[in-house]
């Protein structure tokens, strides 16, 4: 199970961050965490909206997790935290929000 994990996760990730590699997966399923420690954040991979006046250059999450309370999923919350979120942003031509 924890292979499969990591590779869906590779899927969905690999487009996003440029150093994604599924052996950096820490996964505890029993006790329903999986980390990913060390991420870069790939240039325009992110968009924050069509129309704004930042964009985002790149970046780094050191530290991306995801708690699964699996004996009660059914009312439990699934949580998503990022831990050390850096940010490489630059402004946009003014003259690029008129088009």
């Amino acid at each position: 199970m924890g292979d499969y994990l990591r590779s869906y996760l590779s899927e969905q990730l690999q487009d996003h961050f440029e150093n994604y590699d599924p052996e950096c997966v820490r996964v505890s399923l029993w006790n329903g965490d999986v980390s990913i420690k060390g991420l870069r954040i790939k240039p325009d991979s992110v968009s924050l909206s069509a129309r704004t006046v930042l964009h985002i250059e790149g970046g780094q999450i050191d530290e991306l997790r995801l708690q699964v309370p699996w004996s009660q999923l059914h009312k439990g919350n699934v949580q998503l935290s990022a831990n050390g979120i850096h940010l490489n942003l630059r402004l946009s031509n003014f003259d690029d929000l008129e088009a």
